[in-house]
């Protein structure tokens, strides 16, 4: 979702739309503010699924967040994730 600019990481939804219309996910998920406003820029941060180009987009919080042991949003992140694995995985 980024590329590297004069040693700068940069958003990049062009070169990430470019790879997701290769790939065609049924799920795109993402961690984080900065990704989340890369894609929706018009909308503020929040947790869950939103759509996007007929993408399903599930936006999840970013890993610093997690540390060093939050456990209610360690917790947040398993059930939402769970509800998207396949059955008896």
């Amino acid at each position: 979702m980024s590329s590297l600019k004069e040693d700068v990481i940069i958003p990049d939804t062009d070169l990430f739309f470019k790879g997701i219309n290769v790939i065609k996910p049924v799920y795109i998920f993402i961690f984080g503010s900065g990704a989340f406003q890369s894609l929706f820029t018009d909308r503020d941060y929040t947790y869950g699924q939103h759509t996007l180009n007929g993408y399903r987009v599930i936006s999840l919080p970013d890993f610093d967040s997690l540390l060093p042991d939050n456990r209610f949003l360690k917790n947040l992140v398993w059930n939402i994730l769970k509800m998207y694995a396949p059955p008896h995985s």
